[in-house]
């Protein structure tokens, strides 16, 4: 599924407002980098490994139309806008 530049937008603003990442997966967990973009990447990582066992599952719509895969793609997209110019994009 492919994602509007709008649901870009409201993703991006959804992972900047939360108050902490949840970098702990079912099996594994990430250690904080302290850099907010590449966490967030980790924290995506981690949500789809929590919420399903197998990758081949991250495909797979939720309940708001967004895939795993969608949602660390768009963790990607942010933390590359923001290292290409820092001063106007907030991952």
């Amino acid at each position: 599924m492919s994602m509007s530049d709008d649901d870009w937008d409201q993703w991006r603003e959804s992972q900047a407002s939360a108050d902490t990442q949840v970098l702990n997966a079912y099996y594994f967990s990430f250690e904080p980098t302290g850099v907010e973009a590449i966490d967030a990447i980790l924290a995506a990582v981690a949500q789809a490994g929590e919420a399903y066992h197998h990758t081949e599952s991250w495909s797979e719509p939720g309940s708001d139309g967004l895939s795993e895969v969608d949602r660390i793609q768009a963790a990607a997209d942010a933390a590359a806008d923001h290292m290409r110019d820092p001063d106007e994009v907030t991952p």
